[in-house]
């Protein structure tokens, strides 16, 4: 109730910083990394807005969201990630957890440190361009050699991710550490490109909600993680489908920091329909996993009104 009541989005200054002022050409080709940073870099010295992308396939590297931006992509756009590695310079955060010392994942298409309202919407599609053909690392537990994550927020507060098609990353499609006042409303992520290939990641986060949101992951397809050595807190997953061919609910495994005051609900869970692509099979391994392996404890969380379909095991604890 209090989420529900308390945590809002963002208000978005009116400002409208369109990506081909600064240089940006939507023609699938064009190499727009620069022109991208600069309209953000611009939008946000301003006081912040929103940040284009009209019409067309803008193809980019590596670009960083700064505060009070709001990246928007129109009904007809498309933000292209680009299939070469060399295009995701390493963006190592100045927060230190098992995430950035054991894991030392610092490449992905899109980063933001710091930084304070700041998000992603739109009708329109980001297609991280992720398949093996592109990317073809191997599957591993330890660190991620060669192949990006699609988004990484570290240490940011009030984030808003909405209506947005998140498409085929390379390896985790969303990893959120030590962020604050989240919301996911109705994003769609497909993410059965490649190993590795979570859904949505929060680690360490406070005050969150997901609501009417679809994930279909090859991996695990909502994962609350604990590397950060945080406690994962205040919490509300509700109204959602997520589908996976590994856990479709997941807390876990990563379990250095605490689990508290998590509520799902109204939720489908289980492994993926045979209308929808899927790399590994349509089994789930999981609908619903509790794991604490690295002793942090968990307590009060609730799950209620949950379909599981398709899954090997319902629900492991």
């Amino acid at each position: 109730d209090s989420l529900t009541t308390h945590l809002r989005p963002w208000k978005v200054p009116d400002r409208v910083c369109k990506v081909e002022d600064y240089g940006a050409v939507g023609d699938g080709t064009t190499m727009n990394t620069a022109a991208i940073q600069k309209a953000i870099d611009a939008c946000s010295s301003r006081g912040g807005g929103v940040v284009l992308f009209e019409k067309g396939d803008y193809l980019t590297g590596t670009f960083q969201i700064k505060s009070g931006v709001m990246i928007e992509v129109a009904e007809f756009a498309r933000i292209l990630g680009s299939t070469d590695i060399r295009d995701y310079p390493p963006m190592v955060e100045e927060f230190k957890s098992v995430m950035s010392e054991n894991y030392a994942f610092c490449q992905s298409l899109i980063y933001a440190e710091k930084a304070d309202c700041v998000g992603i919407r739109g009708r329109g599609e980001i297609y991280f361009r992720g398949e093996k053909v592109h990317f073809s690392s191997p599957e591993t537990t330890g660190p991620i050699k060669d192949r990006p994550l699609g988004i990484r927020m570290i240490e940011c507060t009030r984030v808003v991710l909405q209506d947005i098609f998140l498409h085929n990353s390379a390896s985790w499609m969303q990893s959120y550490i030590a962020c604050k006042d989240l919301i996911f409303e109705g994003i769609r992520v497909e993410n059965q490109a490649n190993y590795n290939n979570d859904g949505l990641d929060p680690d360490g986060c406070t005050n969150v909600i997901v609501r009417n949101c679809f994930i279909n992951a090859e991996d695990d397809a909502m994962c609350i993680k604990g590397a950060s050595g945080l406690t994962s807190q205040n919490i509300l997953i509700e109204n959602s489908t997520f589908v996976s061919t590994c856990n479709a609910f997941k807390l876990g495994p990563d379990t250095q920091g605490d689990f508290k005051n998590i509520l799902v609900r109204n939720c489908i869970l289980g492994g993926v329909p045979y209308s929808m692509v899927s790399i590994e099979g349509h089994q789930a391994s999981t609908g619903i996993t509790v794991a604490t392996v690295d002793g942090g404890d968990v307590s009060d969380i609730v799950l209620q009104n949950i379909t599981i379909n398709q899954a090997r095991c319902p629900v492991f604890v």
